[in-house]
């Protein structure tokens, strides 16, 4: 009878390590699973973070785009009438000039033509040979 409350009670310390060690074994899983779960979550979080900054890139990219095109068309159609008044400019100076030319002699128009066109009067030299 000895013998088998020294056997039950060897196999009860027994028992009782060896579920000492396999609680400690599943703290030990849960703790990394524990881990392992952080882990992914803060990936997660950082893909989530690069998404975030690219699309906000991507936003502030196109609503620069846009001003730029804005201020684009805005130059190209003042260009456009600084174009057209340029050019009413050089017409109605043009008409002025004309009547002008109509309303002076004839040697002042030669002089004044001559000018407006870009030509040089042409001395007359002696007879060519």
């Amino acid at each position: 009878m000895d013998e088998l409350k020294k056997l039950l009670g060897e196999t009860i310390v027994k028992m009782k390590l060896l579920v000492s060690v396999v609680i400690a074994g599943l703290l030990v899983g849960v703790a990394a699973w524990r881990k392992h779960v952080q882990d992914e979550w803060a990936k997660q979080e950082q893909v989530a973070k690069e998404e975030a900054l690219k699309t906000e890139s991507a936003a502030k990219l196109a609503a620069e785009t846009a001003t730029l095109e804005a201020e684009k068309k805005v130059a190209e159609a003042k260009l456009e009438e600084d174009k057209k008044v340029a050019e009413a400019k050089l017409e109605a100076d043009t008409k002025a000039k004309v009547e002008k030319l109509k309303k002076a002699p004839t040697k002042e128009v030669k002089k004044e033509a001559a000018e407006v066109l870009g030509l040089k009067e042409k001395k007359k030299k002696g007879p060519s040979k």
